[in-house]
């Protein structure tokens, strides 16, 4: 006797199979969309030391993550997502919140969760102390730490160091946008050399000082409960609001009746019009994805900064280089010499009051290896253009150095 059970998927195999030699449309296959779908299980190396800074009680501290790459994944120029978690700059770990970027990672970023250094106190609001000041400013350091160490390891990692984005939950959240909103302003930290600039951020339950936003920051997208009174709902709406004003790309979602927290459902749903967020401002963005990123960082203090020219034939030869130095901090000089020899003495340029732009040819001298190096005194940007050689012997001069004045 046959059953019904298998009656009936007998019933239905048949069909299926009339509709194929019908020529009844069948539909097509989902096609996922990278940076949308889930298509990739993850791997994750934990505990990668991104940087190295000092706590508040004067102990040197290794700051280290979680890195969440997509398996098997061959492609290059891949975006970032770098996560930081909350607890009220008290409490919390990388390993505590890492949800979204795991569900990142299976959509093709390469993620991480990040530790950054806390206080000995929760920071609550309103801020009325130089600790509570200082902690969050502590947190900001070690996440644009974070953003400059992916820069700095763009190529081992695969990635686009022009598509990074932050975000974070409560104090993370707090530390997300304060990275978007002072890449001008970076405090210090490790890969000096590169930019703490990001495409945008992610708050959930966050906000900052909407003193510090300009137009040349980056903006977010926002989630956060109507009745939250941890990180008040007014205060985010003030970040949003100066975001805004500065003419920043900005998405707001409030969700009523909620707290310093969503419900589940609530919570899905913010992901998801997080990751159709990031896959329009980071994933599929023209360059610049955010005003920050149009600008380079100045050379930190004390910097050299090596003109490699061995491709075109510059070994053990005279070169002109035109330099300018623009938007200097501090008065100082710039001045060109070998690589590996000690600055001071002389110089190529001068300024005597911060904010200048100095210009001049300078005759350069390069190296065996086909280098030759600047060394800036105080914090400037730098422009430095090969302008040609002389031919050997054509100079007997062979340095033009200037006496260093007025500093």
């Amino acid at each position: 006797m046959i059953s019904a059970r298998r009656l009936l998927a007998a019933l239905v195999a048949l069909a299926a199979v009339a509709a194929v030699a019908s020529g009844a449309s069948v539909p097509p296959a989902y096609a996922a969309t990278r940076y949308l779908d889930a298509t990739f299980a993850v791997d994750v190396q934990a505990d990668v030391v991104y940087g190295s800074a000092v706590a508040a009680d004067g102990t040197p501290v290794s700051l280290v993550l979680d890195l969440y790459t997509p398996r098997g994944d061959a492609a290059t120029n891949r975006p970032v997502f770098v996560w930081a978690h909350g607890g009220a700059f008290f409490s919390g770990d990388k390993g505590s919140s890492k949800d979204w970027a795991i569900k990142l990672a299976q959509r093709g970023y390469v993620t991480a969760s990040i530790n950054y250094r806390l206080g000995a106190t929760p920071v609550v609001v309103p801020l009325d102390s130089q600790y509570e000041y200082d902690t969050i400013n502590n947190a900001r350091a070690d996440m644009q730490t974070a953003v400059r160490w992916f820069k700095a390891n763009a190529v081992t990692l695969r990635i686009d160091p022009d598509r990074i984005a932050v975000g974070g939950t409560s104090a993370g959240a707090v530390t997300a946008l304060g990275v978007a909103a002072n890449a001008d302003a970076p405090l210090p930290g490790d890969h000096p050399d590169y930019s703490s600039a990001v495409c945008t951020a992610v708050s959930q339950f966050g906000a900052n000082d909407p003193l510090v936003i300009g137009s040349n920051d980056a903006g977010a997208i926002f989630h956060h409960g109507t009745l939250d009174t941890v990180v008040p709902f007014a205060m985010a709406q003030q970040t949003r609001d100066a975001m805004l004003a500065a003419g920043l790309d900005v998405q707001w979602h409030e969700y009523a009746g909620e707290g310093h927290g969503l419900s589940a459902a609530n919570n899905d749903l913010a992901f998801t019009r997080t990751v159709q967020w990031l896959y329009a401002k980071v994933a599929t963005a023209s360059f610049p994805c955010s005003p920050s990123m149009r600008f380079l960082p100045r050379r930190p203090e004390a910097s050299t900064t090596s003109i490699d020219a061995a491709s075109s034939g510059s070994a053990n030869r005279l070169g002109v280089v035109s330099l300018v130095a623009v938007e200097n901090t501090l008065p100082g000089w710039v001045q060109s010499l070998p690589c590996g020899a000690v600055a001071g003495g002389s110089s190529n340029l001068n300024s005597d009051a911060p904010g200048q732009i100095r210009a001049t040819l300078a005759i350069v001298p390069f190296g065996a290896d086909g280098r030759s190096c600047i060394y800036n005194q105080v914090p400037t940007h730098l422009v430095a253009d090969l302008q040609g050689y002389f031919q050997p012997g054509a100079c007997d001069a062979p340095l033009d150095d200037r006496p260093v004045e007025g500093v």
